[in-house]
């Protein structure tokens, strides 16, 4: 049964996350006890974990931790990877889903024993059995072997790989767009370009595209006020999708992505 993702922007996201962490004094593996619940389908430790918070990920999250907008359906998500220093790291999600925070873990392209559903790591000789049944041709020719005193050999040797392009595919086909009623559509349309524009999030603050942006969103803002929606409407989407490329740029840069303004900053 596929899950429904609401709309909301990254600092939308941000904010609730915030607020969650202060009302349950919590950590994000269990920041709400939904979200605690999604994410008990795999046993992991967090002893190392990233959420963008200081660089772009590692593993099966590179690229993909922080607040992000799936390209291919508009979901807002915030991305994280976690392990214990003995395990390999996964990688899941939090999000929302229109009334509450709920968190999932991909299982395509993602990196945990999909038999145990525990982080690689914790059973050896149940993560070679699975390895070899999730990539047969990467791992035809390990086997699993142990010493004369019944410990396994080689353990630092399993590397599962991780697929980026597998982990988004997975998430868009398992989490949809929430379907939208007559009523929702109404209101949506009655928004105003202010809210609109508060919206649209631009990331790196500190370089010089900002500037177009906030000019952008002025002339967007000024152009509606005069009563001209068509022109304010083309102004709209190129300063949407200055926003999106800010975000891309950032990632291949290794900018922090938290230094954002919003488009209600013209």
């Amino acid at each position: 049964m596929p899950r429904y993702f609401g709309e909301i922007s990254p600092d939308g996201l941000r904010k609730k996350v915030e607020e969650a962490k202060e009302k349950y004094k919590s950590h994000l593996k269990d920041l709400t006890p939904q979200v605690e619940k999604d994410l008990s389908k795999v046993q992991f430790d967090t002893e190392n974990l990233e959420d963008g918070s200081y660089g772009v990920g590692y593993g099966p999250g590179k690229g993909l931790v922080g607040y992000n907008t799936l390209p291919n359906n508009g979901m807002v998500y915030l991305g994280i990877t976690a392990g214990g220093d003995w395990e390999h790291p996964i990688f899941f999600i939090i999000y929302w889903d229109g009334k509450q925070l709920r968190g999932y873990i991909p299982e395509k392209g993602n990196t945990w024993n999909t038999d145990t559903k525990q982080a690689y790591g914790n059973d050896y000789k149940a993560d070679v059995k699975n390895c070899k049944k999730r990539w047969p041709e990467l791992y035809k020719d390990v086997e699993y072997k142990e010493d004369e005193h019944g410990l396994p050999i080689d353990e630092d040797d399993l590397d599962p790989p991780h697929n980026t392009a597998e982990i988004m595919a997975d998430i868009a086909s398992r989490i949809l767009p929430k379907p939208v009623t007559a009523k929702e559509k109404k209101e949506k349309d009655n928004r105003s370009m202010s809210e609109r524009l508060e919206d649209l999030t631009y990331y790196g603050t500190g370089c010089e595209g900002v500037e177009l942006f906030q000019a952008l969103c002025s002339a967007c803002y000024k152009m509606y006020g005069i009563g001209d929606p068509e022109k304010a409407e083309l102004l709209y989407q190129w300063a949407k999708e200055d926003a999106e490329a800010s975000k891309q740029w950032c990632i291949q840069e290794g900018w922090d992505l938290s230094d954002t303004c919003s488009g209600s900053c013209y």
